[in-house]
């Protein structure tokens, strides 16, 4: 848990991972669904993790970031079953 209370961004998967998600957290931001937003994905200024969840591009050098940051995106829906497959998976990998 964080100082707030709330579980630490990926602790659902496990302690290691929330340990390697902390830094990457702020690069989390969170904005409104709107055509603007849309813009500055296919420009590729931000990359979208879920719907209003975006990140800048450059973070996402390595696999286990973008696995991280999906995690630390879904936030506290995330549970220890969960598991990235289909087009986040493909994401993730490539």
């Amino acid at each position: 848990m964080d100082s707030t209370g709330h579980l630490a961004p990926c602790a659902a998967w496990s302690q290691h991972a929330a340990d390697l998600a902390a830094p990457l957290v702020g690069e989390l931001q969170e904005w409104p669904e709107s055509p603007t937003m849309d813009s500055l994905v296919a420009d590729g200024y931000l990359e979208r993790l879920v719907p209003g969840v975006f990140t800048p591009p450059d973070v996402l050098d390595t696999a286990v970031r973008r696995a991280l940051l999906l995690g630390a995106a879904i936030g506290q829906e995330l549970r220890r079953h969960h598991v990235i497959a289909g087009d986040s998976a493909r994401w993730v990998m490539c």
